[in-house]
């Protein structure tokens, strides 16, 4: 409605302190011919100057700010408190990022979109500013600024300093209804998936795909065109690195001129700049004005949909908001659209004014927490510590970092657990199956089975990544186990879910061994059953 008043179709009238919506005369006009009037908003980027105080550690825009000089003679015979530290004149990209997005005052439909680090200026002097524009500084009590400006003088400015790298993301874990029917595991139920989301959606659909195959995303375009008939705003994206990086982007590309030629060509938006990502999701809203994420394994603009995948529906706002929250840290750098941007600010904005909604369920409540990249290695040591009947760890690739990244952490469970099991369907290289047998024969002795999936023999692939230590604790995550490193500082490469509460665990299991009956090892007695 808010876009129809500002292009001056609809108009709000105030009669005895009750409100209603009136067309104007270019809106009944309209009506009257029976066209449909196109409505959109014009995206006009201008820069945005803004000025770093470290006496009260916030950003302020430049206007709202006036720069006096050393010399300046109002300063005489004050008190002056000169900089202890020079400042790094170029900083952090994120960082820089991370402080504006946080502190600046953005006015209405405005959003941060990117940071230009080489036009920072340092310069030592002081600023006249209002008080109200200093969020960080104690309003009429002059003992607590005095201290401020002590400490200052003594230099211990540690917050003022730039930061050598952005600040850590730390989520909450949160108790949310539990509905095992939330937990889609399969090929084909993920297609089905897929297409009963963005069918609902009546506003926005964002997909993040770590690759593209063309060719697969063709049974899906329908379904995209359907939702951009109804007027919703789509948004696909990928986040190949490395040597994968140039062919994706041109698959990007060929996606990008078809959606260029189609009829909903201003509503279907393909970004062509990879996020880096090996991260898989779809946010979309569920078309009664929430909205929901779907997080784990799939690669929704590249699967054929014939592995199995595990994906989990997000539902809580509080923990939609979270997987916003990470998409805005993992898309700095990327150029990607203004609107798209501040679509994520605003849903992050959502959730955290709705942390405490609830849903109504007949089902108990489970614990649930983001799995950032950086944590995982962690995570398995605990699965590894904690479990004492079962930890089962499936990963779609075995590559040459296994023994490091889980078999010790394996063997050490399987002094403990009467079912230690390593699944996997595809052997990366450069490690061979004369590789993976050496690890076997070392391995298997001190309790650790392992499980392979290989489709050359017709057994059924998981493409899923997952943990499932005894009957109440899960992880579904993005991340190949047996194949992938992350760094100390990555935390947003990959994401997972940890779920914790009762029977959780057993019952994503039961799931997985409907679909794939072979995950307990015994193939021969697996085969004559299918």
């Amino acid at each position: 409605m808010s876009r129809l008043m500002r292009a001056g179709l609809v108009e709000l009238l105030i009669d005895n302190d009750v409100g209603r919506f009136r067309a104007t005369g270019l809106g009944a006009d309209i009506i009257a011919s029976g066209t449909e009037p196109r409505v959109e908003e014009e995206i006009r980027p201008r820069p945005i100057n803004t000025v770093f105080l470290p006496l009260v550690d916030c950003i302020v825009r430049t206007s709202d700010v006036r720069f006096v000089p050393l010399k300046d003679p109002r300063l005489e015979g004050g008190l002056l408190v000169p900089p202890t530290r020079i400042m790094d004149s170029r900083g952090h990209y994120d960082t820089i990022f991370d402080r504006l997005t946080e502190t600046v005052r953005l006015r209405p439909n405005e959003a941060v979109r990117s940071v230009d680090s080489n036009s920072i200026d340092v310069r030592e002097g002081f600023v006249e500013v209002r008080h109200e524009t200093l969020p960080n500084l104690p309003e009429k009590d002059a003992k607590a600024i005095a201290k401020i400006v002590s400490a200052r003088r003594r230099g211990n400015d540690v917050k003022s300093l730039p930061r050598d790298k952005p600040t850590s993301m730390d989520f909450p874990e949160l108790t949310v209804p539990w509905n095992v029917d939330d937990l889609v595991v399969g090929g084909s139920s993920q297609k089905a998936l897929f297409e009963k989301v963005v069918d609902a959606a009546t506003e926005r659909i964002v997909v993040l795909s770590t690759f593209i195959d063309t060719g697969n995303v063709d049974q899906l375009w329908p379904t995209l065109e359907r939702a951009a008939e109804r007027g919703v705003s789509v948004d696909l994206l990928y986040g190949a690195a490395g040597d994968d990086a140039a062919k994706h982007g041109a698959r990007a590309q060929e996606l990008s001129m078809r959606a260029a030629s189609s009829r909903y060509s201003k509503l279907i938006k393909i970004h062509k700049d990879s996020i880096t990502s090996h991260t898989k999701f779809l946010i979309a809203d569920d078309g009664m004005g929430s909205y929901l994420a779907i997080l784990g394994s799939c690669n929704w603009l590249s699967t054929p949909f014939n592995a199995v995948e595990f994906s989990y529906i997000i539902r809580h706002p509080a923990f939609v908001a979270q997987v916003a929250a990470v998409f805005r840290r993992t898309s700095q750098g990327a150029k990607l659209s203004n609107d798209l941007v501040s679509f994520f600010g605003s849903l992050n904005r959502w959730g955290d004014a709705t942390v405490s909604t609830s849903l109504s369920t007949e089902n108990v409540g489970v614990k649930l927490k983001l799995v950032l990249a950086n944590e995982h290695a962690a995570i398995i040591r605990r699965a590894a510590t904690e479990a004492k009947k079962r930890l089962i760890i499936g990963s779609h690739r075995f590559g040459s970092t296994a023994e490091q990244a889980m078999l010790v952490a394996a063997a050490n469970a399987a002094k403990n657990v009467e079912d230690m099991r390593v699944i996997y369907s595809m052997i990366r290289k450069p490690q061979f199956r004369s590789d993976v047998t050496a690890l076997r024969k070392q391995y298997e002795p001190k309790g650790v089975k392992f499980v392979h999936l290989d489709p050359q023999k017709k057994r059924t692939p998981i493409h899923g990544k997952y943990l499932i230590w005894d009957k109440d604790n899960a992880v579904v995550t993005s991340l190949n186990w047996a194949s992938a490193t992350v760094s100390d500082e990555d935390q947003t490469s990959e994401l997972g879910v940890h779920f914790k509460g009762p029977e959780v665990g057993e019952a994503i299991l039961r799931k997985l061994e409907k679909e794939v009956p072979q995950i307990d090892g015994n193939f021969q007695t697996s085969a004559k059953k299918n």
